[in-house]
């Protein structure tokens, strides 16, 4: 939906002047155009949806596949115990068959999960 100036004028519901609007307009349109190249396979996605699937594993880089290059990595793989974040939650062995890493600090043995345990 396109906003024109003539709206933001008068809408009187508007929480910001016009200035602010057409200011962070601004701010968010040279944000952009700064990072283009970083920020192109991300708005490629929300244009046109197209994802490129180059690992084959039915997932496309578009906010899902976390790993491109390794078919074995994707958001339905089960988590291996390997130290790879292999479902793409965003954490590394984050099921309750994973075993959690301990450090020990002046006597005390402390427990690094990324699950919940039961004790």
């Amino acid at each position: 939906m396109l906003v024109t100036d003539e709206a933001m004028r008068s809408d009187p519901r508007k929480p910001y002047s016009v200035d602010q609007v057409l200011s962070g307009r601004e701010n968010s349109r040279s944000y952009i155009l700064g990072r283009a190249a970083e920020l192109a396979p991300q708005l490629d996605c929300l244009v046109d949806g197209q994802q490129p699937d180059a690992d084959h594993d039915g997932y496309g880089p578009c906010f899902q596949d976390c790993d491109e290059d390794d078919p074995a990595i994707n958001p339905d793989a089960a988590e291996l115990c390997d130290g790879v974040d292999n479902d793409c939650s965003g954490f590394v062995d984050d099921t309750p068959a994973c075993p959690c890493p301990s450090i020990i600090s002046e006597g005390q043995t402390f427990y690094l999960c990324h699950n919940d345990l039961t004790w």
